[in-house]
């Protein structure tokens, strides 16, 4: 991936927020929002790739924050990585984002995830790709042409990477 490839990270918990951002910096452009109100202003001015949130989080929770995105018709395919210590109450909202991340998390992990979902928002074959400016660029319904190469399956997660871990780790995030 390029430095002009947007992520923005929305977490309460600024120093958390500060320590993704800086694990991420060295390769994509970030923003930083502290509330999901914050955020919904960021994407708007920035138009992500990627959106990394926390889920509970004043003023606007980060469910919230993902229903807002997912509902608008220039935002709807910026895939959202979830990130918190409990699950969402309603676990429909899981099947909107792109990936669930336990709290605490290895900070590989993420990483993982999150070049993950951005090789797949860069397939040429999908509906939504990154512009040259690394902002995401979603095609109208009629210019979607989605034949046998779109194989994104909402349901189908990557369990693998977002499972909990308790084992003890200097590389360990809360």
């Amino acid at each position: 991936m390029s430095q002009n490839v947007v992520v923005l990270i929305v977490d309460d918990e600024e120093s958390l927020c500060e320590l993704m951002a800086d694990l991420l910096s060295d390769r994509y452009q970030v923003y930083k929002a502290f509330n999901g109100k914050q955020a919904l202003e960021l994407v708007q001015q920035h138009q992500p790739a990627l959106i990394i949130s926390d889920i509970m989080m004043p003023q606007m929770t980060g469910v919230d924050l993902l229903r807002a995105v997912k509902g608008q018709a220039e935002t709807s395919e910026v895939p959202v990585i979830l990130v918190s210590a409990v699950k969402p109450a309603q676990t429909e909202d899981l099947l909107e984002a792109a990936a669930f991340v336990n709290k605490p998390f290895e900070i590989d992990m993420l990483e993982s995830i999150v070049e993950e979902t951005l090789a797949k928002v860069n397939t040429p074959h999908l509906s939504r790709q990154l512009n040259e400016s690394g902002q995401m660029v979603t095609r109208s319904h009629s210019e979607n042409n989605r034949g046998p190469g779109y194989n994104f399956d909402r349901n189908q997660k990557q369990t693998e990477h977002a499972t909990y871990l308790n084992q003890p780790s200097d590389r360990l995030l809360d």
